[in-house]
């Protein structure tokens, strides 16, 4: 297994990360409130569905880069644009992963499936009362910067299909996107 190195993590990053987080430590709600966010849309994003960090484990993006910046990954996974993914195991449960597989779904849950804008994006959702428990983080990095593009709780998916992805990567991203849903 390939050793990763040392990864940061822009401060204009942190924002677009806290939206897997349910709350955040004083420290990272000052650095958004600094850079200009207010309140009202830090508290948005940290209701955005999606994965979510369990608050024990960590409370802040800085705080689990840290972690990781003391691990070594579980497997690595380069992609397209200069891009890796970092995928990290532990022993214990770090969050909850928020993806499901609509093949997995009972048929009656699929009439439940909403869809929901997120950014110029639409995602689906499924309501449930709670998410799957993960002991893994997906950490996706610029290779040349070693920066943090995106880190969640859970397993490795693509990212949402975008017309600035290669042909092969949205065709990829569609293809996991149209049979999966995010828990809500």
């Amino acid at each position: 297994m390939e050793e990763s190195k040392k990864i940061g993590i822009l401060s204009s990053s942190v924002f677009y990360l806290i939206r897997h987080f349910t709350q955040i430590d004083r420290t990272c709600f000052d650095e958004l409130i600094h850079q200009g966010f207010s309140k009202k849309a830090i508290e948005e994003k940290l209701t955005t569905a999606g994965s979510k960090f369990d608050v024990q484990f960590a409370s802040s993006p800085r705080e689990i880069i840290e972690i990781l910046n003391h691990r070594s990954p579980h497997q690595v996974v380069p992609q397209a644009n200069k891009r890796t993914a970092y995928i990290y195991r532990f022993e214990e449960s770090i969050g909850w992963d928020s993806i499901l597989d609509v093949n997995q779904l009972p048929q009656d849950d699929l009439t439940k499936i909403q869809e929901e804008k997120r950014g110029d994006q639409t995602i689906r959702t499924i309501e449930r009362t709670e998410s799957p428990q993960t002991n893994q983080i997906v950490a996706i990095v610029d290779s040349e910067t070693s920066k943090v593009i995106t880190l969640f709780p859970g397993c490795y998916a693509p990212a949402l299909p975008s017309w600035d992805q290669s042909k092969i990567d949205f065709d990829q991203s569609r293809a996991f996107w149209d049979t999966h849903v995010f828990i809500k």
